[in-house]
């Protein structure tokens, strides 16, 4: 029976997925749990707070793909479903060929700026860098570059049906970039050092991803020249809807980060940081299966399946309530202590801040479930531009309440932008029209047999 089990496991795409997400979602919690104490110590929290607005740099350049990743993507794992595979490859050839001039435009002004125009911009990193401040700038640059390039290549491969194995491969990446950036800072090595080891293993990343779609997907990157002005112009208007989505979660991530530092000090980024790793967790952890869902939601919606739609969908949700109300009460109660005993000390959190981003955590986590069902199928323009519209607000909010409350003042921001999103996504979900009660019945009928089935088992 347990054979039974686990092979009808084995055969579920959402399983699969999901268990890439968790590996990946681990892998990612696991390195950030080491860097933290390790970088707070050996750096000191000034080296440690110049470091982490530096490394806002590839957030802040996710946004000069346009969108044109996830909604080329979406299109193609759609496209793909209904056997057009020519129309797939064309949408692959155009984006990857976009993407490339967009990030050869980024470096070279980059590169005028920060080594001939204006180097003083970076002025305020010069001692953890050793003096070269520049040269450490650019390299996460190209870092971001580099990362942007590799995002179509796994758009490819996820849309050729390796959901699960692109997660994998991911995800050992991210831990090897963790694993040298740790191992140089435990060795002496500065600012610099560091911004050279991610952009080494990114380096070496890029051309690997690219064979491995060359083989496994040779019919979207051989043949003739597929690029399409005409493809490249219906993406425009999902791509740049979705473009205000990493806008948005760069501007709440990066961007208030930025802000708790000027107005709170640098020695205040360090605490928000390592609360706000902490809180992610639990968003961490609900993301790998909505994340998981989203191609499958993709295929479904394509080849009219709508009782597995709205699976999917109860899945999704049903995962955050599981894993957010525990992670909530554990972090409204222990959290401080947590953070203290995970940092020896280095970081020392107010209870009422770390509660503050646990409230985070449960909102942003249900919303984002919510829109990665909108985003799968390239309908995410009824929230985007709502996305980074309140993303600015709340940046703006943060400036006035941080210079009074300090990280406090933060937390408060992020409740309101997240709250706001997630009753909007309800309305939106909603009156979407992709779901009616009869689905909603007949899917958690099937899900209910399942289950006893398993249970029986």
């Amino acid at each position: 029976m347990i054979r039974k089990v686990t092979r009808q496991l084995r055969q579920s795409r959402l399983v699969r997925n999901s268990g890439a997400m968790a590996f990946m979602q681990v892998a990612q919690i696991a390195s950030q749990l080491l860097a933290v104490p390790i970088f707070a110590h050996q750096w000191g929290l000034e080296t440690y707070g110049t470091w982490l607005l530096l490394f806002t740099i590839p957030s802040y350049l996710a946004v000069t793909d346009l969108g044109l990743t996830i909604a080329a993507t979406n299109d193609m794992i759609m496209n793909r479903a209904r056997g057009e595979l020519e129309k797939t490859a064309r949408t692959y050839q155009t984006l990857r060929r976009a993407i490339m001039a967009v990030g050869l435009l980024v470096v070279t002004l980059a590169a005028l700026i920060l080594l001939l125009v204006a180097p003083h911009i970076v002025a305020f990193a010069q001692a953890a860098t050793g003096g070269h401040a520049p040269l450490a700038t650019l390299l996460l640059v190209c870092y971001g570059v580099m990362s942007l390039q590799l995002n179509s290549v796994i758009g490819g491969l996820r849309a050729s049906d390796r959901w699960a194995q692109t997660g994998l491969a991911y995800a050992f990446m991210f831990g090897a970039e963790t694993i040298l950036a740790v191992t140089l800072v435990v060795l002496g090595a500065n600012v610099l050092g560091v911004a050279f080891g991610y952009f080494a293993v990114r380096a070496l990343a890029l051309p690997l991803f690219s064979l491995w779609l060359r083989r496994t997907a040779p019919e979207l990157v051989l043949g003739p020249s597929r690029f399409d002005w005409g493809e490249l112009k219906r993406l425009a208007r999902p791509a740049l809807a979705g473009l205000s989505l990493p806008v948005g979660i760069a501007l709440s991530l990066q961007g208030t980060v930025a802000v708790v530092g000027a107005q709170a000090g640098l020695a205040a980024v360090p605490v928000f940081n390592a609360v706000r790793t902490l809180s992610r967790v639990g968003y961490q952890l609900t993301n790998m299966v909505s994340s998981a869902a989203m191609p499958l939601f993709g295929v479904a919606t394509a080849t009219g399946q709508r009782v597995k739609q709205a699976s999917l969908l109860i899945v999704s949700l049903g995962t955050c309530a599981a894993v957010l109300i525990p992670v909530l009460l554990v972090l409204s109660i222990f959290g401080r202590d947590i953070v203290l005993l995970w940092t020896h000390d280095a970081i020392r959190p107010d209870q009422s801040f770390v509660t503050a981003m646990a409230v985070v955590m449960v909102l942003n986590a249900v919303w984002m479930a919510l829109s990665n069902i909108m985003l799968s199928i390239n309908r995410h323009e009824s929230f985007a531009w709502l996305y980074l519209l309140l993303s600015v607000a709340s940046v703006g909010l943060t400036w006035w309440l941080a210079g009074i409350l300090g990280p406090l003042g933060a937390a408060l921001s992020l409740i309101f932008l997240d709250g706001v999103m997630l009753a909007y996504l309800i309305f939106a979900v909603a009156r979407s029209g992709l779901f009616t009660r009869t689905d909603f019945l007949r899917a958690g009928h099937e899900l209910t047999v399942r289950g006893r089935g398993l249970l029986g088992a």
